[in-house]
C-alpha cells in the first residue's frame, strides 16, 4: 500500500503476534531500566511487620479499569497501601519482561535527556525506547507517588507523557499512578493538558473490607 517502515512500526506490528527480542542497540538501555525498577521497588513497603496482604480485589479493579482507559489513578490516604498495589503489579509484570516505573524520590534530571544521561542511559530516541519496551515486556508505564514529584523533575515525566499520548506508534501505551487523595487537584495544574484529552480512571484504595480483615 506504499506504505513506509522503518524499525519501530515493524516491532509494533510483529510484536502482537510473535515474541521478540530488543535491538542491539537499545539493549543494554533497557536492561539498565530493568535493573533500576527492580532496585527502586525495594523501597517500597508491602508488608506489617513482616505480614504480607494480598489484596485481591484491588488487583483486579485495576486491571479492569486497564481495560477501560489510559490513565489510571490509584488514590488513596498515605499509609493505605496505595504504593504496595503499584509494586504488586510491577512485580507481576517484571516475571514477562522489562517495565518502565518511575519514583517520584528517585528522579534527576531537569527532562528525560537529562534523566537518562544520569543513569548511564543512551542518547536513543525515547519513541524508538519505549516501543522496544513494549514489545519486549509491559507497554504500561508505571509512576509511584506522582503528586510529590518535585517540580525541577516534573519534564521528566511530562517528556515521557507527551510521547505516550501523541505518538501514534505508542497509542497502546497505558499509564498508572499513585497519588494521595490530597494530591489530585494539584496534579491537575501541570498535567491538566495531557489528562484532558484522554479519559481518566480512578482506583480508590481504602480500609480493609471483612474478608481482607480477617
Amino acid at each position: 500500500q506504499s506504505g513506509q517502515y522503518d524499525r519501530a512500526r515493524l516491532v509494533r506490528e510483529l510484536a502482537t503476534n510473535f515474541p521478540l527480542r530488543a535491538s542491539p542497540s537499545l539493549r543494554g538501555d533497557i536492561e539498565r531500566l530493568t535493573g533500576l525498577t527492580t532496585n527502586w521497588l525495594k523501597d517500597i513497603g508491602n508488608d506489617v511487620g513482616g505480614a504480607h496482604l494480598e489484596r485481591i480485589a484491588l488487583s483486579e479493579g485495576l486491571t479492569d479499569l486497564l481495560g477501560q482507559s489510559r490513565f489510571i489513578q490509584i488514590k488513596g490516604l498515605p499509609g493505605s497501601g496505595k504504593s504496595a498495589v503499584l509494586r504488586e503489579r510491577l512485580e507481576h509484570e517484571l516475571k514477562r519482561g522489562p517495565v518502565l516505573f518511575i519514583k517520584s524520590d528517585r528522579l534527576e534530571g531537569r527532562g528525560w535527556s537529562s534523566f537518562a544521561t544520569q543513569n548511564g542511559l543512551s542518547s536513543a530516541p525515547l519513541r524508538d525506547l519505549l516501543v522496544e519496551i513494549a514489545a519486549t515486556g509491559s507497554n504500561t508505564l508505571y509512576i509511584d507517588s506522582i503528586d510529590r514529584i518535585e517540580k525541577i523533575h516534573q519534564p521528566i515525566v511530562l517528556d515521557v507523557l507527551r510521547e505516550i499520548f501523541n505518538v501514534p506508534l505508542l497509542d497502546d501505551w497505558r499509564v498508572v499512578a499513585s497519588l494521595r487523595d490530597t494530591g489530585i487537584e494539584p496534579l491537575r495544574n501541570w498535567l491538566g493538558d495531557l489528562l484532558g484529552k484522554i479519559g481518566v480512571r480512578t482506583l480508590d484504595v481504602e480500609a480493609l473490607d471483612d474478608e481482607e480483615a480477617e
